[in-house]
């Protein structure tokens, strides 16, 4: 989405755009990751015959026996059951780690010939591995074995999966740790993926890998904020136009990436083609591309929804975005169950009267962002403690969504209710909810209770880990109120730099200029309050202070 607005809209913007820069970054899908992981595997297995070849002659002469029968019988499918017994016998004599692998070796083979033998496999492969912590090749198998018969991972198994992947960290198999990783949507946020343990020596791998896993190797590299290497790899390994114009995009050089797309015509780089050029200023020639990709009866409803919907936010008019609203609902089959859908339907609807509205959102399938859309409007016709009460029922209705979380601190704080919002952030923190949003309320709980010193160390760790706009901006009016203006003033000028949203810049423009008028820097403060009017014409403070100005 491309506007940011105030309530449930200006929340999912905010989450949005924690992922913005990892737009391609999980390129592998779950099942052709699972295949890689599998497929390399395979390869160390095949290229190492004689690792088990040794591990073999290693064992005792009886087991080595056996498992040579056990090859014999794996090719027959009549015969499976039989193999599966003696490799169950074999299992209590596999003490070394050489024994281990030979016998996972041969139960990974029936585990792929039947999904029945699956099971067995995965629990022989985990006792092995935790009988061996440090053995990268046993960790390996029993991390390809979680992966096996799962359609999505349960967090148990992604669990499993964080727990035994650093241990192939100075294998032959390092590669697959970066898949696994991958797979567990460990580079899902770029918090994430710098927690990622050993991935600078993975760096030094990335000619030699895959190009799936070196352009995810690429991607990381560019998340730990090396821009200049990583343009110097990008330059370096085959990429399409469509991804290095991702990265132009993400780092903020849009012309650049509308430049390398202006010949393509598939989905994808149209829309990111059209998405450049908005954040590039040219919006009349986005607006061409969003109608040209409306008119494509071949293009992804999904698609022709999001263009339908920017066309509506950079409508001129309220009744030009009223009627693309309405072309969506009629033109797109099957709207209601795709995915950009919830968001068109609650952008329209704001433009609608509150029954109007409700009757819309009401026929949308049962969603948590359309039931809180439900919620909020209801709440214009209800008493403030009903309101509350039922945004309580919500909260207990989805419990674990921290989108709904987010909302009700929004809303708990805008009508002052901070005994509620102190309640909801022990419920969040209860239900493992966490994020920037949850800590800049509970630095602003310390401000309340005055305790500044707390709050500023709060929000300036914040500001080191997560720098959104509110951070530095809640930073400076602590400062304001120290009387620290020469410091206020440079927290609200970073502030003003982060913010996307022209309103609120407005606001920060406001105090920036009462700082700089603190200062006696007059012709500042007055040029700063130019800007803020610019921002927003209809900003009713800065209109009065700009008359005082006038007056002066």
């Amino acid at each position: 989405m491309l506007e940011k607005n105030s309530g449930i809209e200006q929340t999912l913007y905010t989450m949005a755009q924690k992922h913005l820069m990892l737009r391609f970054v999980c390129l592998t899908g779950f099942v052709l990751g699972i295949l890689f992981v599998g497929a390399i595997i395979a390869l160390h297995l095949h290229n190492n015959g004689g690792f088990f070849k040794s591990a073999e002659k290693s064992a005792p002469e009886s087991f080595f026996q056996t498992l040579l029968e056990c090859d014999r019988l794996l090719d027959d499918p009549l015969k499976r059951d039989e193999a599966r017994t003696m490799l169950k016998d074999l299992e209590k004599d596999a003490v070394s780690l050489e024994a281990k692998l030979s016998l996972l070796k041969r139960l990974r083979i029936l585990a792929y010939h039947e999904n029945r033998f699956v099971q067995e496999y995965q629990n022989s492969a985990q006792k092995a591995a935790d009988d061996f912590p440090k053995s990268g090749a046993l960790a390996a198998l029993a991390s390809e074995a979680l992966l096996l018969e799962e359609p999505v991972l349960s967090n148990e198994r992604i669990v499993q999966i964080r727990t035994l992947a650093p241990r192939l960290h100075k294998t032959d198999l390092e590669p697959v740790m970066l898949l696994l990783y991958i797979l567990t949507k460990d580079m899902e946020s770029p918090t994430q993926a710098l927690s990622i343990p050993y991935k600078e020596s993975l760096w030094a791998k990335g000619d030699s890998l895959d190009p799936i896993l070196a352009t995810n190797l690429l991607l990381l590299r560019i998340i730990s904020g090396d821009k200049s290497v990583a343009q110097t790899v990008l330059n370096t390994i085959s990429l399409s136009p469509l991804l290095k114009a991702q990265f132009f995009y993400d780092y903020g050089e849009p012309y650049k990436a509308a430049e390398l797309l202006h010949e393509a015509r598939d989905e994808k780089s149209m829309i990111l083609h059209a998405d450049a050029l908005y954040r590039a200023g040219t919006i009349d020639t986005a607006r061409i591309l969003w109608r040209a990709l409306i008119s494509d009866t071949q293009i992804s409803a999904a698609a022709r929804i999001r263009s339908f919907y920017n066309l509506a936010s950079t409508a001129a008019t309220k009744e030009e975005a009223s009627e693309l609203f309405k072309r969506l609902f009629i033109e797109v089959p099957d709207f209601a169950e795709e995915e950009y859908a919830r968001f068109a339907t609650i952008r329209y609807t704001r433009l609608l009267d509150t029954e109007q509205a409700i009757a819309i959102l009401e026929d949308m399938p049962s969603d948590p962002l359309i039931l809180l859309e439900i919620h909020r409007r209801r709440s214009e016709s209800l008493t403030l403690e009903k309101s509350i009460a039922e945004t309580w029922v919500l909260l207990d209705r989805y419990p674990h969504d921290e989108r709904i979380f987010m909302w009700a601190a929004y809303f708990f704080d805008y009508q002052k209710w901070y005994s509620e919002t102190a309640i909801l952030e022990k419920r969040a923190e209860q239900h493992g909810i966490t994020g920037a949003w949850l800590d800049i309320h509970q630095a602003l709980t310390l401000m309340r209770e005055k305790d500044f010193d707390a709050a500023e160390a709060e929000l300036q760790r914040l500001l080191s880990v997560n720098p959104v706009w509110q951070v530095p901006a809640n930073i400076a009016l602590i400062q304001e109120a120290k009387r620290s203006t020469t410091a206020a003033l440079r927290s609200y000028e970073k502030a003003a730099e982060l913010v996307n949203d022209p309103e609120q810049e407005a606001i920060l423009q406001l105090r920036i200029s009462h700082c700089l008028r603190a200062l006696n820097r007059e012709s500042e403060s007055r040029a700063a309050l130019e800007r803020s009017l610019e921002l927003n014409p209809n900003y009713l403070s800065a209109r009065v202070e700009m008359r005082r100005f006038n007056n002066l």
